[in-house]
């Protein structure tokens, strides 16, 4: 023992010189600083000092988690907002293109669609930058955080239960190993020692694979951090360089496009400027509203006045054939309530009058003689005033417009073509001026000023000015154009109603535009107000009934859904002024056409009235309407009689059809065993009820006038995609094309709703019955669903629409919907499916279009429970809708 001893002091001594005194070679300090190794565990002794280092780098691993978990929380809501930067970008550019509209018309080249839409290309490519630099930003930090830092210090946590695991195995084994005695057999004893060397080995096995992994943790923090952030950096740089080159390819354009804007902010100030000197000059000489007094000359000198200021402006506008403003030539009249008699300064104006009529009449063109606002009297109990714009045009009509705020536009449009542009007013015809009168003052009991009445055999409108000259004005005009007719200017002229090849002619001047009721048809419009019997043009005279035009006065909602492009007529027949509207089908029809269609079943049309049914038109409903209307569906129902019209032949079913197709009422004898090949146009407001019920059964039921060429596997996939682009018009062209939108949706987002949808309803059963519920699709007794195709999941359109939530697309989805209790694979209703995601507005929706408040599901849920178990429900409305029949 003494001599070992000595040999450890002498190895000690002579070791400590090399350790402590002799200085390292050059090489050594390179591989130092080359070996940052040496740093750590420069010892392999299981001793407290390998422990300790241990420990610390551990220590290092824990702190350096808690930074990296804050950092990798920052760079996924970077990740997300530059997510949300690309979906931003992407929803600019969708609403910068529909802003847009068709390039190619008017009023989209006005607003410079023809430049934002370069720029609009441009926009889309910063969408595919943001998604690349996302791309970027999820690779080299997000993605690298995970597997070079996070796995690792994974690892230690599994590594140090190893460790203590073996150490443990290995303590026992040398208790086990040292507790045995001198007389302890030979083999016991081996075998004892070959334990200890084995328990040794894993328990180094072990602390060195723990410190291994803490000294890479050490190691590659030094490094990593600094590389990610530097890539990182680098691709925001080729990021921006990506924009920068972008717009400066773009930057020609951009200058030239300034240029323009230039350009027309100049021509924008020379109209303004001209706007403002033609202000200026109205009002220098325009008449002030004379102050009623005792002086009973007052007026008869204003009024000689003005007519010797205008009377040059008026003669010239006559030899020009232009509308002169003959209605500012004021004349005194005798107060009272008698006719009013003509003076020979009327006597000359109607002549004057008369002179420009029938220049008018001779070019085939229309011009307001005098417009402006007057006070109507309805004619209910009340007996109130309303303000109205009327219009007295050169065709000796005067009608008025119920919207106070519209501007009528002097433009070559028919007034047809303007319901097209979707004018905001409806124009109502008053009397026919022929055999009507005008007389001062409103009635004998009525002391109101500036009042006359316009009496006819039909009835009395009662009309209030704003000033005795602006009265006199109106009933000067009145009673030159009744003179004019009395004279027959209209008989000469083609019997009162322009035909079609007398408004034929595209070059009406602006100052002759037509704004006559009566003249509202030309080459291109008959679709909308067709030819009666005779082959003459409807007038609105034909179609006009008072109580008819009471009840629409004064509907916005009639008015608005006149304004959609074809609304105006019928659009099945062509009548003017329908009152009423299949809702699904999104069509205006006249009340003859609206019982046709009752009879085709809800199935196919929910035709309601637009003036009677107030419930049924919400704003929502009007919105669906507005998306559509008659022109766009009859260009889906009825393209092949426009194609067959366009080649000037008469519009058969398909010219490759080698039989004639024969209607169910035909074949049954109503319609006298004639073909339906027979007819040879579309039916029109005068042809006899059985031709317009089989016409419309033709178009709504059999589908025979729509392309040919259209596929009904196509117009499905047009259906969904419509459906998650929210367009209302792309979904019900669909349906017309012949989706069916009852279909059960076959794509992967139909078993990604129904994956969420059963977690929420799983945990509304939880709560419900206050203890675990297993999955409906998972556990014993549930259905294996991973195995069945999306289309067997159920959900159909409705389902879908939880998840999408637009309120809009539920409604038009729920008129088509032959069953709104659809039930998906787990017994679960669209009601359900919106509770479960806490959209309360779709479940009133489908509530109020009749769906089951008590269906339950394969947990035994009605859609009230369901409600509860998802949380509170703050909708009242919704809690009482829900709760009925409880």
């Amino acid at each position: 023992g003494g001599s070992s001893g000595s040999s450890e002091a002498n190895s000690a001594t002579a070791s400590g010189p090399d350790l402590t005194m002799r200085a390292p070679p050059a090489s050594a300090v390179e591989n130092e600083a080359s070996a940052p190794s040496l740093e750590f565990f420069n010892e392999l002794e299981d001793s407290p000092m390998f422990k300790q280092q241990a420990v610390d780098l551990e220590q290092g691993a824990e702190k350096l988690k808690e930074r990296v978990n804050k950092l990798l929380k920052g760079a996924k809501k970077y990740r997300d907002s530059l997510d949300a930067s690309s979906a931003a970008q992407q929803s600019f550019c969708k609403v910068l293109r529909e802003f847009c509209g068709d390039v190619t018309d008017e009023e989209s080249m006005d607003i410079g669609a023809g430049v934002i839409i370069r720029y609009i290309s441009a926009f889309n490519e910063f969408s595919s930058f943001y998604d690349l630099l996302r791309s970027q930003v999820n690779l080299l930090m997000i993605d690298q955080l995970n597997d070079v830092l996070l796995g690792p210090m994974g690892a230690v946590r599994d590594g140090k239960r190893r460790v203590e695991r073996s150490a443990g195995d290995y303590d026992a084994a040398r208790r086990k190993f040292l507790s045995l005695q001198r007389t302890t057999q030979d083999d016991v004893v081996a075998q004892a020692e070959k334990d200890l060397r084995r328990a040794r080995s894993t328990y180094d096995a072990d602390r060195f694979g723990l410190a291994r992994t803490l000294l890479s943790i050490h190691h590659t923090k030094r490094s990593f951090f600094v590389e990610t952030t530097s890539g990182l950096v680098d691709a925001h740089m080729r990021f921006f360089k990506q924009g920068f080159d972008l717009i400066r390819l773009m930057e020609p354009f951009i200058h030239e496009s300034l240029g323009r804007v230039q350009d027309w902010r100049q021509g924008a100030q020379r109209d303004m400027d001209l706007f403002d000197d033609r202000i200026a000059v109205y009002l220098e000489g325009g008449v002030p509203g004379e102050r009623p007094g005792d002086d009973q000359g007052s007026a008869s000198s204003s009024q000689d006045a003005v007519a010797g200021r205008i009377g040059h402006r008026h003669q010239r506008s006559v030899s020009h054939g232009s509308v002169g403003s003959f209605t500012n030539q004021v004349v005194s009249s005798p107060r009272g309530s008698g006719p009013v008699q003509m003076s020979a300064l009327q006597s000359q104006m109607a002549q004057e009058i008369e002179a420009s009529m029938r220049l008018h009449h001779q070019k085939g063109k229309v011009g307001i003689l005098k417009q402006g606002y007057l006070l109507k009297r309805s004619s209910n109990l009340r007996g109130d005033w309303k303000s109205r714009f009327f219009v007295l045009d050169s065709n000796g009509s005067l009608y008025y417009y119920t919207k106070n705020l519209t501007f009528i536009k002097s433009n070559q449009a028919t007034t047809q073509q303007r319901f097209e542009q979707g004018h905001a007013g409806v124009p109502h015809e008053t009397v026919e001026l022929l055999t009507s009168t005008v007389k001062l003052d409103a009635d004998d009991d009525d002391q109101l000023r500036f009042c006359f009445r316009i009496v006819s055999p039909m009835r009395t409108y009662t009309l209030q000015a704003e000033s005795e000259q602006d009265r006199q004005a109106w009933v000067c005009a009145i009673q030159c154009v009744i003179a004019s007719l009395l004279n027959g200017i209209n008989d000469e002229s083609g019997g009162g109603a322009a035909t079609r090849g007398a408004y034929a002619s595209p070059g009406l001047e602006s100052a002759l535009s037509t704004h006559s009721i009566y003249t509202d048809v030309d080459a291109d419009s008959t679709d909308l107000c067709p030819e009666n019997s005779e082959g003459d043009f409807m007038t609105a005279s034909s179609f006009r009934t008072e109580l008819s035009a009471e009840a629409v006065e004064d509907n916005p909602v009639l008015d608005e859904l006149r304004s959609v492009p074809g609304n105006a007529c019928c659009a099945d027949c062509g009548a003017p002024m329908p009152d009423w509207a299949s809702l699904n089908l999104t069509v205006t029809l006249c009340i003859e056409c609206s019982g046709t269609h009752r009879k085709l079943g809800v199935h196919v049309s929910k035709v309601r009235s637009i003036t009677l049914d107030d419930s049924a038109w919400d704003e929502t409903t009007v919105r669906i309407f507005k998306s559509a209307g008659n022109e766009f569906v009859n260009s889906i129902l009825e393209k092949r009689i426009k194609e067959s019209k366009s080649k000037d032949d008469s519009w058969l079913w398909n010219a490759d059809d080698n039989e004639p197709v024969v209607s169910p009422d035909l074949s049954s004898g109503r319609g006298r065993g004639m073909s339906i090949l027979q007819l040879q146009r579309k039916p029109t407001a005068s042809d006899p009820l059985a031709m317009k019920e089989e016409f419309i059964r033709a178009k709504y039921v059999q589908k025979a006038f729509k392309d040919p060429g259209s596929e009904a596997e196509d117009a499905q996939e047009n259906f969904w995609n419509s459906i998650l682009s929210a367009d209302y018009r792309g979904i019900l062209g669909s349906i017309l094309l012949g989706a069916n939108p009852n279909e059960s949706h076959g794509h992967r987002l139909a078993r990604s709703i129904f994956g969420k949808r059963e977690k929420q309803a799983q945990g509304a059963a939880t709560a419900i019955y206050g203890k675990p519920v297993d999955s409906a699709t998972s556990g014993e007794g549930g259905r294996d669903l991973s195995s069945i195709e999306p289309l067997g999941l159920g959900l159909t359109a409705l389902h879908v629409m939880s998840e999408l939530k637009d309120r809009t697309l539920l409604q038009l989805l729920s008129l088509w919907a032959d069953d709104i209790n659809a039930k998906d694979a787990l017994k679960r209703t669209p009601v359900h499916y919106c509770i479960l995601n806490q959209w309360d507005e779709g479940a009133k929706v489908l509530l109020n279009r009749g769906a089951d408040r008590g269906a339950v599901d394969v947990y035994g849920l009605t859609p009230l429970e369901m409600a509860m178990g998802r949380g509170s429900l703050t909708d009242e409305d919704l809690f009482g809708m829900l709760a009925q029949g409880q």
